[in-house]
């Protein structure tokens, strides 16, 4: 022990390694465990979609995640669409209060000038005849502009200064009214325009979504669309990488998909089996026997789960493997993870089998020769 540290005793030594060997194997175990649920959920979800079927034909999953790709697109299009459209419809809201507003002070304003233009042509009717006819019957902007190109003599008038001094005011809130309300018009205008578009541009987008649907079936019904929906919802729910993940997995061949499940709840197996090994039997062994164990848990499950495969009982039930019947995803992660677990008295059991069915086909193969 002299090749220790000084502040480091056997015993020291050997607590530090147990508690780094369990840190390592609850980490170990967890994140197989989670490699095992991304598995087990895409083969349900794989198995789930693949009996879809619409009027007696099955849909091939591949075909509805190149569906799916074009349906994420447009329905994306129409989620910002949709928002544009609320967001349109509340500035319109707005727009037209404000063009309310702006109509309301250009009438109060109007017909004040109006009032005042009266009274003026009025009183300037005895001093310039000429100028009160030629003010009648013109719009508010034609009579001040006539007003202020007169002569000087009666826009001077003693009389007619006051009311020329109110005209003015009136007018400048006149033109400021006239102006907002141009300004209020154009702005309501503007958003009406723009909804329009709008409603126009999600009606295009229904018609791109209805001819992608076409594409599976022509004039499908809402029932069977409904499901295609519920399908591609479910192989890509969201748009975040674990969605993206999962729906590599989900698109993944099937046998390829399974036999990962069959490896990965074997790893499983081992790590529960090293595990319990470790906490209960306080049993601790060099790393590379870890490693050993933990592959040897990973190829059983594969050699239990092709021997049940070919027929062979051994510790499963071939019947439930045969043929080309759907694999029950359960199923064979309990399969899997026993053998794992289970690995020495899985290996002795494929071995004794073997032995059998080699030593039977053997022997039907003397008598046939004799």
């Amino acid at each position: 022990m002299s090749d220790l540290p000084k502040d480091i005793t056997p015993g020291n030594a050997i607590t530090l390694r147990s508690i780094s060997a369990s840190l390592a194997l609850i980490v170990t175990t967890l994140s197989i465990g989670v490699a095992c649920i991304f598995a087990l959920s895409a083969t349900l979800t794989q198995s789930r979609i693949s009996s879809l079927a619409i009027e007696g034909v099955s849909l091939s999953i591949w075909k509805l995640d190149a569906v799916r790709q074009q349906w994420v697109t447009i329905r994306d299009q129409q989620r910002q669409q949709s928002n544009a459209l609320g967001n349109a419809e509340i500035r319109r809201a707005e727009t037209s209060g404000q063009k309310t507003a702006a109509e309301s002070q250009y009438d109060v304003t109007r017909d004040e000038l109006v009032s005042l233009l009266e009274q003026f042509n009025f009183r300037a009717r005895p001093f310039d005849p000429d100028l009160s006819a030629a003010i009648s019957g013109q719009s508010p902007a034609e009579q001040m502009g006539r007003i202020e190109a007169a002569d000087e003599t009666p826009r001077t008038h003693s009389e007619l200064v006051p009311y020329l001094t109110k005209l003015r005011d009136i007018y400048s809130k006149f033109v400021s009214a006239l102006a907002e309300r141009t300004f209020k018009r154009a702005a309501d205008a503007a958003v009406v325009n723009q909804i329009s578009n709008l409603k126009f541009a999600l009606e295009g987008s229904k018609a791109s979504l209805d001819a992608l649907f076409g594409t599976i079936k022509s004039n499908i019904d809402e029932t069977s669309r409904s499901k295609i929906e519920s399908a591609l919802y479910e192989l890509q729910p969201t748009a975040g990488w674990f969605s993206r993940l999962h729906n590599k997995l989900i698109t993944a061949q099937p046998d390829v998909l399974t036999l990962c499940l069959v490896i990965l709840m074997g790893l499983l197996g081992s790590a529960l089996q090293i595990t319990h090994a470790f906490f209960v039997e306080n049993r601790i062994d060099k790393p590379g026997s870890y490693f050993l164990r933990i592959c040897v848990g990973a190829i059983t499950a594969l050699v239990i789960f092709i021997v049940a495969k070919a027929g062979v009982p051994v510790i499963a039930d071939a019947s439930k493997f045969g043929g080309e019947a759907p694999i029950n995803p359960y199923f064979v992660s309990f399969i899997a993870i026993i053998s794992g677990l289970m690995s020495e008295n899985a290996i002795a059991s494929v071995q004794e089998r073997g032995g059998e069915v080699l030593r039977g086909g053997f022997g039907s193969r003397a008598v046939a020769v004799g």
